[in-house]
């Protein structure tokens, strides 16, 4: 089969036979974030159509059909019905994958980006039927093609045929159209899977589905005592019985506003800032039904709402995976690495708060002067690049300096075994670690103009970390110091995979935070200069978390306790309670409270107190 289906591909497409009206056709297309791509084929006939002869044709980026997709043998699609094709890495929050008729493994055909064409073909009697494209096989548009007026609607986009639609089109041009009311298809937002698993068809009888052409808002993040305007175009070809807006605040209960038309087919409402506070999360999609009782959906819009804390926004899952990624977020903190030490065309930067770091990232824009030691309000929405959380701001507008940091964070002086166990709660941080040596093999002093992986430990080897050496900073080149170093630098991570788990580093800014420490003896580490704790990891969590805290030099003898509380005050369980020596220590919770009982889901609170001091970090435990 495979020789003969090459032979038959390899004819021009004058050679070839079109589909004919009644067979059947693609009726949706999914092309969103990550691994969330989908494909659906509608049976638009009265009987049920055997999908043993029916094959998936594939082009990767521009280069002609070089893979085809074989149906199960055997596999049927029954009158009306449809045939849905998953992606195995897919969000099983945006869909439900029972729907799914086949869920494939890498490589497959829903392994698309936006430039990839598919075509479904029909082979009978050595004769191939072309039934219906989506993309051009032999050009690559670089990220998508564009649909009824929308750019790159391929790429970052849910495509679904109209219902007036009843057969497929090998004119991938006329298919696509130039606008909303020729193109063959509607255009969604990405991850929009509300309409996967069956297909609104009238025979050819216009009566689509509201059209929700776009959805944007007053403000990417409001202060907390001001309104949010969410706008959203909306069309529909009989007619529009409502547009509403729906949203949550903190993942509570749905709340209903109906919006109103702003101005022709634009509507409108507001989201009372009585909603929110400073670092509520709001979650909102535009719904928009016709006189004909359908809906359309308009793909969720997240937003920490006023200023949040940096920990309460880069929250991860079990498999470290940045929980409310593309979310926008306004932080406030001091920069510990200038925006031109690890990038010269790209602002690349660290900022900290109280309690977390994150990197602040823009891509292509270059040095915006954020000096290392000044405070800076930063407005940017959430992504994650392996596994490293960042707030990526897209203007030098997003970024408003609040002036010099009097009190500066100082580096956390830690060691390598008590940064790995519980490495998220450093990354973005400064920290220093002391007595490190390096690792035989593991990466050599780089020269000049080079970058470097080299393997540094501080207990013989038993604990080891990358030592990343940019060569945008002035340390390639210089002379590799004497060993064992003192070195100061921020946490960073560079794991390719999930779960993200691996691949931290530690990024030494300049020369200067490099230094020999031949006068420490072996053994001897920096001890903490403050009373401090740090935001449990992982949290939310279920069904343990680590907390650490630090015990400088004058509380050493003093007794020290730690203590889970819930939200009404009452102590659940301690922790720690004894004299405990300076250093850096850590105390797991696993949930229960002090008769061994397993909590139930919600907000809780490690309270750490010792000398007439007391540190508060809040958690979330979730079942």
């Amino acid at each position: 089969m495979k020789k003969l289906i090459a032979t038959i591909f390899s004819l021009s497409l004058l050679s070839m036979v079109y589909a004919q009206a009644g067979d059947l056709f693609f009726s949706e297309y999914i092309e969103g974030s990550s691994n969330n791509k989908a494909l659906e084929i509608f049976n638009p006939s009265d009987t049920t159509v055997s999908l043993d002869n029916y094959q998936i044709a594939q082009a990767v980026n521009g280069k002609g059909w070089q893979y085809y997709h074989i149906f199960p043998s055997g596999a049927t699609i029954a009158p009306n019905d449809v045939w849905v094709m998953l992606n195995s890495g897919i969000d099983t929050s945006l869909v439900d994958t029972t729907i799914a008729d086949e869920i494939l493994s890498y490589p497959s055909v829903v392994h698309h980006n936006g430039d990839d064409a598919r075509a479904l073909i029909k082979i009978t009697n050595g004769d191939t039927l072309w039934l219906d494209i989506i993309g051009d096989p032999n050009n690559d548009p670089g990220s998508g093609w564009e649909v009824a007026g929308v750019s790159n609607a391929t790429k970052d986009h849910t495509l679904v045929r109209k219902s007036s639609v009843s057969s497929g089109n090998m004119n991938w041009a006329a298919s696509a159209g130039t606008n909303a009311d020729d193109s063959e298809w509607v255009v969604y937002d990405k991850d929009t899977f509300s309409y996967l698993g069956a297909h609104t068809f009238d025979g050819g009888v216009s009566d689509q589905s509201p059209s929700i052409a776009s959805v944007w808002a007053s403000d990417m993040v409001p202060a907390a005592d001001t309104d949010l305007t969410v706008y959203a175009v909306v069309t529909d070809d009989n007619g529009l019985s409502s547009v509403e807006l729906k949203f949550t605040v903190d993942g509570g209960s749905e709340a209903t506003l109906a919006m109103s038309v702003a101005n022709g087919d634009t509507f409108m409402v507001d989201i009372p800032a009585s909603n929110y506070n400073d670092g509520s999360r709001v979650e909102y999609r535009v719904e928009a039904t016709d006189d004909n009782s359908q809906m359309t959906a308009s793909g969720t819009t997240g937003f920490f709402a006023g200023t949040s804390s940096i920990s309460s926004i880069r929250q991860i899952d079990a498999d470290g995976a940045l929980l409310y990624k593309d979310y926008a977020a306004r932080i406030m903190g001091t920069v510990t690495a200038g925006d031109s030490i690890f990038s010269l065309s790209s602002l690349q930067t660290y900022i900290q708060d109280s309690e977390a770091g994150i990197n602040v990232y823009g891509e292509g824009m270059g040095a915006v002067n954020m000096e290392e030691g000044s405070m800076y309000q930063v407005t940017g929405k959430l992504d994650q690049y392996n596994g490293l959380a960042e707030l990526v701001v897209s203007s030098a507008d997003d970024i408003v300096d609040k002036g010099v940091n009097e009190d500066p964070p100082l580096p956390i002086e830690i060691t390598i075994a008590t940064l790995l166990a519980s490495p998220e709660a450093f990354e973005g941080l400064l920290v220093r670690i002391a007595n490190a040596d390096t690792v035989a093999g593991a990466g050599t002093w780089p020269m000049d103009g080079e970058n470097m992986n080299m393997t540094i430990t501080d207990d013989g080897g038993t604990s080891q970390l990358t030592l990343r050496v940019d060569k945008d900073t002035n340390i390639d080149g210089s002379d590799e110091p004497t060993y064992p170093i003192t070195v100061t630098g921020v946490i960073s991570q560079y794991d390719r995979s999930s779960p993200y788990s691996e691949g931290y580093q530690i990024l030494p800014r300049t020369r200067d935070d490099i230094e020999s420490s031949t006068a420490i003896g072996d053994g001897d580490v920096v001890q903490p200069l403050s009373f401090t704790l740090y935001a449990a990891y992982p949290n939310p969590f279920n069904p343990s978390t680590t907390i650490a805290f630090d015990v400088p030099t004058d509380m050493t003898g003093k007794t020290v306790e730690l203590s889970i509380y819930n939200v009404l005050g009452q102590k659940v369980v301690t922790l720690v309670d004894q004299n405990l020596t300076a250093g850096r220590h850590t105390a797991k919770w696993n949930g229960r409270n002090s008769a061994s009982r397993a909590m139930p889901s919600g907000v809780y609170f490690a309270i750490l107190k010792a000398a007439g001091q007391q540190k508060t970090s809040r958690l979330l435990l979730i079942k």
